[in-house]
C-alpha cells in the first residue's frame, strides 16, 4: 500500500511539559536567563504562547484522528458481519472485522500526500486500542508487548495480502482467497464469504467517495 505506517506514539500535554524542562539551545536553562529571556519577559511569554498553541493544535488534531477511529470502531459493530458474513462474534473475530475497515481506510488514503500523517496517526490510534483491548482481558503486563508483535504483523500482512487481492484482475475470486483462512474460518460456508466479499467491495467504493476534506475534519460521510 505505498508507504507503510508504522505505529508510533502520539503527542500530548507530557510532551508538552518535557519541552518546558528542556534548558535553551543556547547554553541558558532556568536560573540561567539573559537578556530579554528573564521571568516573564517577552522572549518567555512569545515561547510559551507559541507552546501553548501548538499543544492546543495536537489536542484538536488528536479529537479528530479520533473521530474518524471510532467511526471506523462504529461500522464493525454491525450485526451483519457477524450473523451473515461469518465473522466470529470473539475478540477475534471483531478484530478481524477493524482489520478489514482499517484496511479499507489506508487504501482510500493512499496515495493522497495531504493524508500520510493523518493515517499514520489512525493507525497509532488503532494500535493503542488493541494494546488496551488486550489488558482488559486480562492479559498481564509482562505478556502483553508479546501479544502486541503477534497482532501487529498479523494486522500487516492482513494489509498486505488484501491489497494484493484488490489489484488482482479477479478481484471477487481474490478476495475470497485472503479472507478464508484470516478473516473467516475454513469451515464458513461460501455464502457468508460471498457476502462478506461483497461488503467489502461496497465499503471500498463508499470510502473512495469520502473527500480528504471530510477526512482531516473527522467526519467519515460514507452514505448509504
Amino acid at each position: 500500500m505505498g508507504k507503510a505506517c508504522v505505529a508510533r506514539p502520539m503527542a500530548g500535554p507530557k510532551a508538552m511539559q518535557q519541552e518546558l524542562r528542556r534548558p535553551e539551545r543556547n547554553g541558558r536553562s532556568k536560573g540561567m536567563a539573559g537578556e530579554g529571556a528573564e521571568a516573564g519577559g517577552p522572549e518567555a511569554i512569545n515561547r510559551g504562547s507559541m507552546m501553548l498553541k501548538r499543544w492546543r493544535i495536537a489536542r484538536k488534531n488528536r479529537a479528530i484522528v479520533e473521530r474518524v477511529y471510532q467511526a471506523l470502531v462504529t461500522l464493525t459493530r454491525d450485526p451483519r458481519l457477524y450473523e451473515h458474513c461469518g465473522l466470529a462474534d470473539t475478540f477475534s473475530g471483531r478484530f478481524e472485522a477493524l482489520a478489514i475497515h482499517m484496511f479499507l481506510f489506508l487504501r482510500r488514503c493512499r496515495g493522497d500526500a495531504s493524508l500520510d500523517a493523518f493515517a499514520q496517526d489512525v493507525v497509532d490510534r488503532f494500535i493503542l486500542d488493541v494494546d488496551a483491548s488486550i489488558r482488559e482481558l486480562g492479559v498481564g503486563d509482562q505478556s502483553v508487548p508479546k501479544r502486541m508483535r503477534k497482532l501487529t504483523g498479523v494486522f500487516y500482512e492482513r494489509v498486505k495480502v488484501y491489497d494484493a487481492a484488490f489489484d488482482a484482475e479477479a478481484k471477487p475470486n481474490a478476495l475470497r482467497a485472503a479472507v478464508v483462512g484470516r478473516a473467516l474460518a475454513e469451515t464458513v460456508p461460501e455464502d457468508a464469504v460471498g457476502r462478506l466479499v461483497s461488503y467489502i467491495l461496497a465499503m471500498s467504493d463508499r470510502m473512495a467517495a469520502v473527500s480528504a476534506e471530510d477526512i482531516l475534519s473527522g467526519s467519515l460521510k460514507l452514505g448509504d
